[in-house]
């Protein structure tokens, strides 16, 4: 990956390790450098070159200014992600280990396993180790089809479902992908069945 890559991948996953929507992140950006991005410019930014996308030129203001709204170095923000790693964020499920990066965890016994599925109108399309990678899947399927819309997730807090939506200037529009997180049991418990 080029230096430029590596700052969009890193800003993503920065900016979901936070919690934050891409409006969101716009607004505290714009708290920082007095000028705010687009919800549009943020989605673009945020996207790694390839395909169909052209990939980000990052000035030196705008470096400084995406480590400050981190509180990270910008040399971390141009880091190939060799501390966290973009499937598993350095946290591989109790008893597995990353097939990206080789992160690896103690299985711990009794302990309940999340996967997320990610799915387009009820249609599985994976399940994944974590949120982020689930919501990967469905972002890059729906780039595909709508390769300049701006996008963000709304997750209930209840169940943690989280649907993508497609932002315009008419509103937000449900696109039919969501990420469900699902528990797995590490044993078979006759009392569940009763």
């Amino acid at each position: 990956m080029t230096p430029a890559e590596n700052v969009s991948r890193n800003i993503s996953r920065l900016r979901r390790q936070a919690g934050w929507t891409q409006k969101e992140a716009c607004t505290r950006l714009a708290a920082i450098t007095g000028s705010r991005w687009s919800d549009v410019t943020w989605s673009q930014a945020e996207q790694v070159g390839g395909g169909s996308c052209r990939q980000r030129a990052w000035n030196a203001g705008e470096l400084s200014a995406m480590a400050a709204l981190f509180r990270v170095t910008v040399g971390e923000l141009l880091a190939d992600g060799g501390e966290c790693c973009t499937q598993c964020e350095g946290r591989p499920p109790a008893g597995f280990t990353c097939n990206t990066c080789g992160a690896g965890s103690e299985a711990i016994q009794g302990a309940e396993l999340t996967v997320y599925r990610a799915s387009h109108h009820s249609i599985v399309m994976g399940l994944y180790t974590t949120a982020a990678a689930a919501r990967a899947h469905c972002e890059a399927d729906m780039r595909c089809e709508w390769p300049n819309s701006l996008l963000d997730w709304i997750e209930d807090e209840e169940d943690g479902v989280a649907e993508l939506v497609a932002e315009s200037a008419d509103g937000e529009t449900a696109t039919g992908y969501v990420v469900t997180p699902l528990a797995v049991a590490s044993a078979y418990d006759e009392e569940d069945d009763e």
